[in-house]
């Protein structure tokens, strides 16, 4: 692979809540779950489905790298943390590591002509024409 490719590692956790008997008593396993990964892997975590059911969640965790091998590993690590530490039952995972291609890259020069003035944005997120 070349130098400077970019890989993408994606995780998906499906979690049991069975004691859960309301949305503040899953927020309180979920959310500190969900820290945890963050903090102990550095990877970038969020719950992202059943949001609004009390005994599941979903949580999606993503990483940034070079190495396909090395995200897959540090998510499989990922998984085996939430499976042992997560305050519910794990009852599926999943794993995904993406490629992505060639960036469009534009020149500096083009760049500094694309971005517009500060009172060009002030003006246009205030909804005021000075012109």
């Amino acid at each position: 692979m070349k130098s400077g490719s970019i890989r993408i590692a994606v995780g998906r956790i499906r979690l049991d809540l069975p004691g859960a008997a309301s949305l503040k008593e899953k927020r309180k396993v979920v959310k500190p779950l969900v820290q945890r990964l963050r903090d102990r892997f550095g990877v970038s975590a969020a719950e992202v489905g059943h949001q609004d059911v009390w005994h599941s969640a979903v949580v999606a965790v993503a990483a940034v790298g070079s190495d396909a091998s090395e995200l897959d590993s540090l998510m499989h690590d990922v998984m085996r943390f939430a499976t042992r530490n997560a305050d519910a039952v794990v009852v599926d995972f999943g794993v995904e590591v993406l490629s992505v291609g060639e960036l469009h890259v534009r020149a500096p020069a083009e760049r500094e002509e694309a971005t517009p003035d500060v009172e060009v944005i002030e003006q246009m997120w205030l909804g005021e024409d000075k012109g």
